[in-house]
């Protein structure tokens, strides 16, 4: 059986620069997948490939084994995948319930919005309290959590979170990490990009580590954890 997302040889890049070089990395129904490396390894270009906001340039990419690489990123929503991209990129002008219902466009009907949006509230009772107030005043962690409240308002079936602690305090960390622990109990599967590698090893089943735009240790999280060559790997130290 195929997993519900497989890459295969995977490139991707900007421009004349290619930044993905041949990756491959699957993810299954239903888990929580860990993507790490320091800054410039490509986490970023990766995600944003599979969610269709940069083109590949080889490989294969199948989601729910649909072949990705004709698909614009709005059908890969409709498909069902949906990214929290870095930055967050909210619509910092617009209260909290008209981010919702933006992210909510694919819904065949209000009631199907509302409907999600209840759910979205439920699983962030904070951001029901500030559904009125501009998403442009709130605190860093509020608008973290309205990001993912909007990208869940799809209805995803795998939810990409690149760098979800960025900028954000621990106690507010472990609140988002334990709402996502949620998401994917659930049904939805996760990969996320976190810079706190400790925590994101804890909470994944499994885990990629990236380095200068490929792959170079996999598997089980506690594996990759316990590996000898895990912090050389990370560093990006020859080692």
């Amino acid at each position: 059986m195929s997993a519900l997302l497989e890459a295969t040889a995977l490139r991707a890049g900007y421009g004349e620069l290619e930044i993905v070089h041949g990756v491959d990395l699957r993810v299954e129904a239903g888990e929580w997948v860990a993507l790490v490396g320091v800054a410039g390894a490509g986490k970023s270009t990766l995600m944003n490939a599979i969610a269709g906001t940069v083109a590949l340039r080889g490989g294969t990419l199948r989601f729910a084994a649909t072949e990705l690489a004709s698909r614009a990123a709005h059908e890969r929503v409709r498909l069902g995948i949906a990214l929290v991209p870095q930055g967050r990129r909210l619509f910092a002008g617009m209260s909290v319930e008209e981010n919702l219902v933006a992210g909510g466009h694919v819904r065949s009907s209000r009631d199907a919005v509302a409907d999600a949006a209840e759910r979205a509230y439920a699983l962030f009772p904070r951001l029901r309290e500030r559904r009125r107030q501009i998403v442009g005043t709130l605190s860093g962690g509020e608008q973290q959590m309205c990001a993912i409240a909007r990208a869940l308002m799809a209805g995803p079936r795998l939810l990409l979170i690149d760098e979800l602690s960025l900028g954000l305090a621990p106690i507010v960390v472990d609140d988002l990490l334990e709402a996502l622990e949620r998401i994917r109990r659930d049904g939805t599967a996760l990969l996320v990009v976190e810079q706190d590698v400790d925590a994101a090893l804890r909470y994944a089943t499994r885990a990629y580590v990236m380095q200068l735009g490929t792959i170079v240790l996999s598997g089980a999280s506690t594996d990759v954890r316990a590996d000898p060559g895990f912090g050389a790997s990370y560093m990006g130290i020859a080692g």
